[in-house]
């Protein structure tokens, strides 16, 4: 019985193995910023300006991270601040929550690729573990088995929990993402509006 649970538990991880994740941007025929992981489910005439995006996370500094606690996501331009922000102001105020937003993302793709070598790390230490276990001829050795596969699974449980943290990062990120154009286009409506009324 405990061979089939453990078999089970192999096979589940084995093919519940995370890729990275590639999401792409564009905006559609009615003006609206659109997101998708299908790059077929862009129009053809949008593809060349499709913005394509890789991994995802949430902002959570390092040092943060170290002492237990998660950084709060960064404050989000209230609309109506915006309206009083004209010019170089809102220009240099949009340039530099890219500059924040694109720095995120660095710091998502560089936890992505952590994130991918620990699996990696995971599978190579999972393939070691099917191998020893055709080898266990007596108690001892079975003992031994045992106690590795119980580390491997609290690694495992660990690199699930790491996973979840991630993903929820990678959601708060594309939210203020969402919401960072959503505020732009805004902005550029009402420029737009008033330059038409001058």
């Amino acid at each position: 019985m405990k061979k089939i649970k453990l078999l089970s538990f192999l096979m589940v991880l084995l093919f519940s193995v995370p890729a990275s994740a590639e999401f792409y941007r564009y905006t559609d025929k009615d003006g609206k910023v659109r997101y998708t992981d299908d790059y077929s489910k862009v129009p053809k005439s949008r593809r060349s300006s499709a913005d394509k995006y890789r991994g995802y996370e949430n902002n959570v500094t390092d040092e943060a991270t170290e002492s237990g606690e998660t950084a709060t996501e960064p404050d989000i331009q209230n609309p109506s601040e915006s309206t009083q922000e004209t010019g170089e102001g809102q220009e240099s105020v949009t340039a530099s929550k890219n500059d924040e937003l694109d720095a995120a993302k660095k710091r998502l793709d560089k936890k992505q690729e952590e994130i991918n070598k620990e699996l990696d790390d995971l599978n190579r230490e999972r393939s070691e573990l099917d191998a020893q276990r055709t080898k266990i001829k007596n108690r001892p050795q079975s003992f031994e088995y045992k106690t590795k596969v119980e580390a491997f699974n609290e690694k495992v449980k660990n690199f699930q929990d790491k996973q979840k943290a991630f993903e929820a990062e990678v959601d708060a990120y594309n939210n203020e993402l969402e919401n960072n154009m959503k505020n732009s286009l805004k902005q550029f409506s009402k420029d737009k509006k008033a330059k038409e009324k001058m």
